[in-house]
């Protein structure tokens, strides 16, 4: 699980979008392929182990925004009980705070 601050935002959208595409583990090749071919056996060609996406987690900065599509989850960031557990329970943590003062503070909070 990867938790994004403000997935409604530019750098959110992107980074969210993209690693909500990216497979867990995966590489890519110099031609900007996903390298999705490792897992395949010997036998069949069948892939030996299923291959899983990021689940992407945020907030949204306008609560008039819409959840992406690509977006399991938007967490209410006033809410820091259920932010903390939340945050807990993700393998990857991302604050950008080049686009919103707010953001310092919460990722200030979010690392202690």
């Amino acid at each position: 699980k990867v938790f994004i601050n403000h997935i409604d935002k530019y750098t959110g959208k992107i980074i969210g979008k993209v690693l909500s595409e990216a497979v867990v583990g995966g590489t890519r090749d110099e031609t900007g392929e996903d390298d999705e071919d490792e897992g395949d056996n010997q036998e069949g060609g069948a892939t030996a182990t299923t291959l899983a996406n990021y689940e992407v987690i945020g907030t949204i900065s306008d609560p008039k925004a819409e959840q992406p599509h690509w977006a399991k989850e938007i967490v209410q960031p006033l809410d820091r009980d259920s932010l903390s557990s939340i945050l807990l329970n993700c393998d990857i943590i991302i604050y950008y705070i080049g686009e919103c003062d707010e953001a310092v503070e919460e990722a200030s909070w979010a690392m202690q």
